[in-house]
C-alpha cells in the first residue's frame, strides 16, 4: 500500500494480519510499532515504513525478529534511543535504514560481530553519539555505511581498514570523528568517501587509489 496518502494510526489497519513482508512507505501512517504487533508478525523478513509521521520508539521486540533482513523507516519523526546492544539477535539484517528521525544513544559496539550479513547501514541526521566500535572492521560485507550529521566519535586507524573489502561508500560528513587516512587505500572496491567537517589528520594515499569517483 505505499505510495498513497492512508492516514490511520500504525498498527492498527493492520493489527490482525500475520505479514512476512510489509511496505507502507509514503504514507501518512502516525504512531509506532508496538510490541503486541512485532510478537505477533515474528516471521517478517522485510518492513519499509519510511517517509510517514511515525514518532514513538521502535519497541524491543523488534531486536527478536531473527529473521528481519531489510529494514526501512526514514523520514519520520521516530524518537528512540538507539540500541547499542541488542543487534546481536538480528543475525540476518542485510540492510537497515533510520535516517532522518529523531534518534539518540550509543553506536553500538559490538555491531561488527553481531551483524555478518549487513550489507547496508544508514543513520544520517539523527544524534547518535558513541565510537563504531573495536569491531567494525569484521563487517566484510559492508557495502555502504552512512552516518553523516551526528555526534560520532571515533578515532579511526589502520586497523579500521583491514577488513571492509567490500565497502563502497562511506559518508561520516558532519560528525566529530578523528583518526588517520593513511590505509584507506586498502579498500579497493571504495567508491564514494565523505568525511567532511572532522577531525582527521595525516597523509592521503592517492596511489594506487584509481577507483575512487568522489571524495
Amino acid at each position: 500500500i505505499s505510495g498513497n496518502n492512508i492516514a490511520a494510526e500504525f498498527p492498527s489497519l493492520i493489527a490482525s494480519l500475520d505479514l512476512r513482508k510489509m511496505d507502507i512507505s509514503n504514507n501518512l501512517f502516525t504512531g509506532g510499532f508496538i510490541d503486541v504487533f512485532l510478537l505477533k508478525n515474528f516471521r517478517m523478513t522485510q518492513i519499509d515504513c519510511s517517509n510517514n509521521a511515525l514518532d514513538t520508539p521502535i519497541g524491543e521486540s523488534f531486536y527478536f525478529l531473527t529473521k528481519m533482513e531489510s529494514f526501512h523507516a526514514e523520514g519520520n519523526a521516530i524518537s528512540d534511543i538507539f540500541p547499542s546492544t541488542k543487534f546481536e539477535r538480528l543475525v540476518k539484517l542485510v540492510d537497515f535504514n533510520v535516517a532522518d528521525n529523531e534518534m539518540t544513544g550509543v553506536f553500538p559496539d559490538t555491531m561488527g560481530s553481531a551483524l555478518p550479513n549487513l550489507e547496508r547501514f544508514t543513520i544520517d541526521n539523527n544524534g547518535i553519539s558513541g565510537s563504531l566500535g573495536d569491531d567494525f572492521y569484521l563487517l566484510s560485507n559492508l557495502k555502504r555505511f552512512s552516518a553523516s550529521e551526528n555526534n560520532i566519535s571515533c578515532c579511526v586507524d589502520g586497523l579500521f581498514y583491514t577488513g571492509l573489502e567490500n565497502l563502497e561508500y562511506f559518508n561520516l560528513k558532519n560528525n566529530i570523528a578523528n583518526g588517520t587516512l593513511q590505509g584507506i587505500d586498502k579498500l579497493r572496491n571504495l567508491k564514494y568517501l565523505n568525511v567532511q567537517n572532522n577531525s582527521f589528520y595525516g597523509h592521503f594515499p592517492v596511489n594506487d587509489f584509481n577507483q575512487l569517483i568522489y571524495m
